[in-house]
């Protein structure tokens, strides 16, 4: 399995163009700050291949704020190949995509939210990922908190839009 699999790099344009846009959200949230971008790959002789871009933020609104991007492909580790389907039959190789959010307010009153989207193939191949708000330190913010209605509603709407059109793998 190469980091040539065509669903692969659909999801990374997806991912990339989602990180784009991501932080150009966030960076009208905080006008005299911009996101600072840095490229890594797996180094050479490393099991894995392929690499991704880490973008972070800090400034008023947001302590830090990151949003990174990945595509890598290899050879699982082999005491993880029973814990991924698949893996057994394509002999721990996989190519996966990625994209993760994680966002600190400076105001410890507002949660912090992660979110995590992912593509994966082995012999089998999925896509998944979740998001969730961090709790917050005022105690009157609770689940019946309309903010926290709000978001949940707003994550299941984008949800249903997109509902499954195959069982999983």
């Amino acid at each position: 399995m190469s980091g040539a699999d065509p669903f692969a790099a659909t999801a990374t344009a997806f991912f990339r163009d989602l990180q784009g846009r991501l932080c150009s959200a966030f960076e009208a949230f905080e006008p005299d700050r911009r996101f600072t971008a840095r490229r890594w790959t797996k180094p050479d002789g490393h099991r894995l291949q392929g690499g991704g871009e880490s973008r972070l933020m800090r400034g008023e609104v947001f302590e830090k704020v990151g949003v990174n991007v990945s595509h890598v492909w290899g050879a699982l580790a082999p005491e993880a190949r029973d814990q991924v389907a698949g893996s057994r039959d394509s002999d721990g190789r996989f190519v996966a995509a990625g994209i993760s959010l994680v966002a600190h307010m400076a105001n410890p009153y507002v949660p912090a939210m992660h979110l995590n989207l992912r593509y994966l193939s082995t012999s089998r191949a999925w896509f998944g990922g979740g998001a969730d708000l961090t709790p917050v330190l005022d105690p009157r913010r609770t689940q019946d908190d309309p903010d926290t209605r709000a978001f949940h509603a707003a994550m299941k709407a984008a949800c249903d839009a997109h509902a499954a059109v195959a069982p999983h793998a």
